[in-house]
């Protein structure tokens, strides 16, 4: 009979990088030196070696440095190189705007490849529609397929305001033609390519001018309604002094006016991009678990009044709360059965992703199930819930720019499953349960950051939800001069 046992201890890893870490920071037993900007640092060869290829093949293969055991490295950032080999002794690395691409350069460099997937990741994470053009050229100068892919897609998929960008306006003809020759543009129809085109000659007409009929190559113009050709591309000063744009223009006529001959107009002009991508980004209805704690998801399709199953969230959960950021569904705490989490998840509506990510936000400092949570800005609010043994009055904010949760003035009573809405730069909360259901009402005012009691509900009610209905009553619209802006805070109990 086997009686053996096999121990694994799961920090034994991490202690002996802990301790090799703590021996290089005193010098001990180092065996290499590296100058960086006429700093000098000493660290372990093997640990060099075995985590980053450049250092192995540096000190393995015929090179000077394998024989010398002093390296000068040049061309690299200090500060970040100093980063990425705490990193190789840590597993830990910080990164932030102003530090990831000179982290992701070093790491490219040094072949450390944990570092660079952790920078991919990084950006990939703050995709948006102002930054992806910049992101896509990092993500191709560094060799990072995977985060081109996702930028590429994310793109494609968001071209109608991606094209509105600065860094739009400031590609090349190269890069703009790349762009308009793909299939997977998602637009509405042509002539929202063509707009986006003339826009960036138009940007720089003097110099950008000389462009436009070669890149006109590429504008599906047959496939743009002869309303459209009549009544805007006919009077393009741009078309009227080229050639080869009259041309252009004559064959997308020829199309509408002898559908019967279109045949023989076979060209890529007159194949339709994949649009069916831009049908699939409407407004969605979304469910996250459920009082018997799964992790299934689904939305509702409101076109197609269909439901869809979404990848199951990582973790099982119910009475969480939810928001949405720039196409971002975040999950918010909750419980799994039996722990109330502090834990967020991620789901992406932009970036072409079909998964769930637990890291693009650390953990809330507190535990909370049935939290009430809304998005101010570019912050999110956490406010209330149960932390498994009392009602919370404490609140929560991230910000989406530091990345940091920062505890805010916590409210005059506790409360969870509460409703929550904002107006005029002021949360306002309502309802919820502290034992028993509560009537009580109060404001948070993020000028102040102070919390006041505001009059109480008719009657107390818990799992409520409340919203704000902005209007103008009949003598303001009367009187333009004098308009404001009034609300009422409808409440569904």
């Amino acid at each position: 009979m086997d009686d053996s046992f096999v121990f694994f201890f799961f920090k034994y890893s991490k202690d002996v990088l802990k301790r090799l870490s703590g021996l290089q920071k005193q010098g001990i037993m180092c065996d290499v030196r590296i100058t960086m900007e006429g700093e000098e640092f000493q660290f372990f060869l093997n640990i060099l070696s075995a985590s980053s290829d450049y250092f192995f093949a540096m000190f393995i293969f015929f090179m000077k440095e394998s024989k010398q055991r002093e390296v000068t490295i040049t061309g690299v950032d200090k500060d970040s190189m100093k980063m990425i080999l705490g990193f190789i002794y840590t597993g830990e690395i910080v990164l932030d705007w102003s530090n990831v691409e000179p982290i992701l350069q070093g790491a490219n460099l040094m072949l450390v490849q944990s570092v660079k997937d952790a920078c991919g990741r990084f950006l990939e994470s703050r995709l948006n529609v102002k930054n992806c053009l910049g992101i896509q050229n990092l993500a191709e100068t560094y060799a990072c397929p995977k985060l081109w892919t996702t930028t590429n897609t994310f793109i494609y998929q968001n071209f109608l305001h991606v094209a509105e960008s600065e860094e739009f306006m400031n590609l090349d003809e190269k890069q703009i033609q790349t762009l308009i020759q793909s299939d997977e543009i998602s637009v509405e129809n042509e002539e929202k390519v063509y707009e986006a085109l003339v826009g960036w000659i138009n940007y720089d007409l003097e110099n950008r001018r000389q462009f436009f009929p070669l890149l006109m190559e590429d504008i599906r113009l047959p496939l743009v309604s002869p309303y459209y050709l009549v009544d805007v591309v006919e009077h393009e000063e741009l078309f009227n002094t080229s050639p080869r744009c009259k041309e252009l223009l004559l064959e997308a006529q020829h199309y509408h006016l002898l559908p019967d001959r279109r045949q023989h107009l076979d060209t890529t002009r007159t194949r339709p991009r994949n649009y069916e991508r831009f049908h699939e980004i409407l407004i969605a209805i979304f469910f996250y678990g459920d009082y018997h704690n799964q992790s299934t998801a689904q939305r509702y399709d409101v076109r197609q009044k269909e439901w869809h199953n979404m990848p199951n969230m990582l973790t099982r959960r119910s009475k969480h709360g939810s928001v949405e950021v720039d196409g971002h569904v975040y999950i918010v705490g909750g419980y799994d059965g039996q722990n109330t989490l502090n834990s967020i998840e991620c789901f992406s509506l932009q970036a072409g992703r079909d998964s769930w990510n637990s890291t693009e936000v650390q953990p809330m400092h507190d535990r909370r199930s049935f939290p009430s949570a809304l998005v101010v800005d570019d912050e999110m609010y956490v406010l209330g819930g149960y932390d498994g043994n009392d009602t919370l009055r404490s609140v929560e904010c991230y910000s989406f720019t530091t990345l940091e949760w920062t505890q805010v003035t916590p409210m005059c009573t506790p409360r969870s499953n509460a409703g929550a809405c904002v107006f005029n730069n002021k949360i306002y909360l309502v309802g919820g349960w502290d034992g028993i259901s509560l009537n009580s009402v109060e404001c948070f005012d993020m000028a102040s950051q102070l919390w006041q009691r505001m009059p109480s509900l008719p009657r107390p009610t818990t799992g409520v939800r409340c919203c704000f209905l902005s209007f103008q009553s009949t003598n303001e619209q009367k009187q333009p001069k004098h308009r404001g802006s009034r609300g009422h805070m409808c409440i569904m109990c």
